[in-house]
């Protein structure tokens, strides 16, 4: 069942071990052992640790406490003086997922995932007097086995109509097959450069992610016609003012509210854009 692409729940409590428990956070959804929807109110106000249900064998996790699923969040995120009492960790069961290519990988096996709240963009390259437009939440899916970064969302600020629901897995990996471009794989380890740094370098490069209703970010390994695959992030702002015209070599265009940009790493350089009127 498709759920609403903005809406957000945190996860249950008071529900038996054995469950598999309930969050939707943008297009991600996860149900509980029923397949049932809760309500937000009663989520929110129920605090309780959700990991219960995935205190087994943990022998093959790299992650395999909450104190490693927040550290690895900080480096990825590129928290500098956050305290890990600022973050929440919890175990969860994704059941729907909108990512091109790769939305298998994430789907019906425990993921850590990583509540950052009251998170604003720090950037250096923000002009003087500007600042971040929205008070941010910054949900972080982690693969507990390998340690990689699955998926990073701001969610939807509360309040604002969506601008349009989000496509689903597979009409997003034909948007991306569009411009000759594939994701392959999800990088082990710590990327190379922090989320943060990543969305730095598209406001460096002629975008505005401090007015983005939403910012999410993947780091995958990518591809793109001929060229060598390699690992960047895939920072998609969501949310943004329309372009009043295109602006060159970036994928934006007349109308458009969705900026999904490709970042280079080793170049640090946002090289290329592509853009929907969504």
């Amino acid at each position: 069942m498709m759920k609403n692409a903005y809406s957000t729940n945190s996860i249950a409590s008071n529900v038996a071990p054995t469950a598999v428990l309930s969050i939707v956070i943008g297009m991600f959804v996860l149900s509980d052992a029923l397949g049932q929807e809760r309500d937000d109110e009663v989520q929110e106000a129920q605090g309780q640790r959700a990991d219960a249900h995935f205190r087994g064998d943990r022998s093959a996790w790299m992650l395999r406490e909450q104190a490693a699923a927040i550290n690895r969040t900080a480096s990825i995120v590129g928290l500098d003086d956050r305290k890990p009492q600022d973050l929440l960790a919890r175990v969860v069961v994704l059941t729907e997922d909108n990512t091109a290519f790769l939305s298998d990988q994430l789907l019906g096996r425990p993921l850590w995932h990583v509540l950052i709240d009251n998170w604003s963009m720090d950037l250096p390259s923000t002009p003087p007097g500007w600042k971040d437009k929205y008070a941010r939440s910054l949900d972080v899916f982690l693969d507990p086995q390998s340690g990689s970064v699955l998926k990073i969302a701001t969610r939807w600020p509360k309040g604002i109509p969506a601008s349009a629901p989000e496509p689903d897995g597979e009409s997003a990996t034909s948007q991306v097959e569009g411009g000759h471009e594939k994701y392959l794989s999800f990088p082990a380890g710590t990327p190379s450069i922090s989320f943060t740094e990543a969305i730095d370098i598209v406001q460096k490069d002629g975008g505005n992610p401090l007015v983005a209703k939403q910012i999410t970010g993947q780091w995958v390994v990518w591809s793109r016609m001929d060229e060598k695959p390699r690992p960047v992030w895939v920072i998609t702002l969501r949310g943004i003012p329309p372009f009043p015209k295109t602006i060159p070599d970036k994928g934006g265009g007349e109308g458009v509210t969705l900026l999904r940009c490709i970042v280079d790493p080793v170049a640090k350089k946002w090289t290329i854009g592509s853009s929907w009127p969504r």
